[in-house]
């Protein structure tokens, strides 16, 4: 096995224990999302490297997976995980340039959204700003 592989796998292991957090209405649609992910991730590692067309479906395939997730359990933070992932994948697969072009070109499906509800009252997008956090709510 691949390092790759085996790093990618152990990722995808703890986002399934955190599952259970998952309310049970909502639990079948997120492992569903989350086996699609697995599976993608796990066709990208068996396909041959010569079948590029293949693995940038894959590629293309992964974040809409993830952001499903998101929507799907977004308390449990398990997109971000498999973002990182895929994000591993990508740059693993495509050259850096082509990589980073296409985080650029799609800078919403290289993260998941940001959260509803701050618990400092700031907006998610302002936290890594120094001294934008405040207290109030």
């Amino acid at each position: 096995m691949q390092p790759m592989a085996l790093a990618g796998l152990f990722p995808l292991g703890a986002v399934g224990l955190s599952l259970r957090f998952v309310p049970p209405p909502r639990l079948p649609l997120a492992v569903g999302l989350l086996l699609a992910f697995a599976v993608l991730f796990l066709l990208l590692q068996v396909v041959p490297e010569q079948r590029r067309r293949v693995h940038a479906a894959v590629l293309l395939l992964m974040p809409p997976v993830a952001l499903g997730l998101y929507y799907v359990a977004s308390r449990v933070g398990a997109a971000q995980v498999m973002l990182v992932v895929w994000a591993a994948c990508l740059f693993g697969t495509w050259t850096p340039r082509a990589a980073i072009a296409r985080q650029r070109v799609s800078p919403r499906a290289s993260r998941a959204p940001p959260s509803r509800r701050c618990p400092w009252g700031t907006s998610p997008s302002t936290w890594w700003r120094a001294g934008s956090v405040s207290t109030r709510r």
